[in-house]
């Protein structure tokens, strides 16, 4: 979506070519800021979502709320390939 990361980075093209292989993680910059306690260390530690452990990368700047202005997601994640 072309929006820079305020800290670490943003995902990379590959990561969403074969599944399970980069399980990748943005965090939303209000959770960070408010269940992390803006803890800059975040970035290569691993969290669990939904059973599936996942590789903090990046955390989004506070001006961007994803797709919908009104919500504010607490994570970002690439959706993976296609089946078919």
């Amino acid at each position: 979506m072309g929006v820079e990361p305020e800290l670490g980075r943003g995902f990379l093209p590959e990561e969403d070519q074969v599944p399970g292989r980069d399980a990748v993680v943005v965090l939303g910059h209000d959770f960070w800021e408010k269940q992390l306690g803006a803890d800059r260390s975040i970035i290569g530690r691993k969290v669990r979502l939904n059973g599936i452990e996942f590789t903090v990368i990046g955390v989004a700047p506070a001006r961007f709320t994803g797709m919908d202005q009104y919500l504010r997601p607490t994570l970002f994640v690439r959706l993976c390939c296609s089946s078919a």
